[in-house]
Parts: C-alpha cells; sequence; structure tokens
C-alpha cells in the first residue's frame, strides 16, 4: 500500500504475518460488531498478546500495523498501550454491555505452509467479547481467510 505524505510517499510490502494479523483481528471484529451500525474506530492493543502472566509481549511492527488497518479499513485504528486499553475499560462504566470502541488484540501468527494459527480477541463491552486462536487458510490469490477455531474458544 502507498503512504503519501505532504512530501512522501512510501510503499511497504505486507508478508503472511501482516496480513494473518489483519485478517484475524477482522474476523473478530466483524463476529462483535452490529452490521446495521459498524464501528467507526477500533482501538487495538499496540503489542503482541502472549498468553503467559504478562500478557503481552514485543511492539506489533509498523508493517502488521498497516496489514490491521487495511484489514479494518473504513474504521480508523486506534493504537493504544495496554495500560491504556485497560484505564479505558474501566472507564466504560459497568453498566454497559457495548462500548462505543471496542479493544481488539492479537498474538503472533504461527504457520505452517498454507495454514496458519493465531490468538485473537475483542473486548466489545463488559459483557461482551471473543477470543481465541484462529485457523486461517492462505487462498490461491495469497489473501489469508479464517476457515476455523483451534482449541478453546471464549465469549461473553
Amino acid at each position: 500500500m502507498d503512504r503519501t505524505t505532504a512530501s512522501t510517499t512510501t510503499t511497504v510490502a505486507l508478508n503472511d504475518t501482516d496480513r494473518i494479523a489483519g485478517a484475524a483481528v477482522r474476523w473478530r471484529v466483524l463476529m462483535a460488531e452490529d452490521p446495521e451500525q459498524p464501528y467507526a474506530t477500533v482501538q487495538s492493543i499496540d503489542r503482541w498478546r502472549t498468553g503467559g502472566a504478562s500478557r503481552f509481549g514485543e511492539g506489533i511492527p509498523a508493517s502488521t500495523r498497516l496489514g490491521i488497518e487495511e484489514a479494518l479499513a473504513p474504521r480508523t485504528v486506534k493504537w493504544v498501550t495496554p495500560e491504556e486499553a485497560d484505564a479505558y475499560a474501566l472507564d466504560s462504566g459497568s453498566d454497559t454491555t457495548t462500548r462505543q470502541i471496542p479493544i481488539v488484540e492479537v498474538g503472533t501468527p504461527t504457520v505452517d505452509g498454507n495454514t496458519a494459527t493465531v490468538e485473537a480477541g475483542i473486548s466489545c463491552g463488559n459483557l461482551c467479547g471473543y477470543w481465541g486462536r484462529a485457523v486461517l487458510e492462505k487462498g490461491i490469490e495469497g489473501a489469508w481467510a479464517v476457515t476455523g477455531t483451534d482449541g478453546p474458544q471464549g465469549i461473553a
């Protein structure tokens, strides 16, 4: 994709990791949003989900951020730290079941040929959320699509 600023144009080639992360996050967003009122903005945690005690690891690289932004277009993606996401979740009130701006997170994809797995989740309110491991397949055109799940899945 070309990114144009006032003085330069930069072309970023997305790799499989970038496209897999984008496809998995898009899948989770489409699960949670009302098709009649899609989200205008989605918050994305700026670090890889680890599943360990610390929950988050290294920062998500710029190319993967772009892959996620492209997959979620025309929604705006606001990149937040885990601490900012936690503060927003607490501030959104315990009496609401849905958030105006959901929070998504994604783990580092594991790729084996044309198959990948990746942890992805969305918190869309105090009683609204989906998380678990997605299975993706690479199509003939090179696009990645979620084809199923692997392991336990959570829903609230």
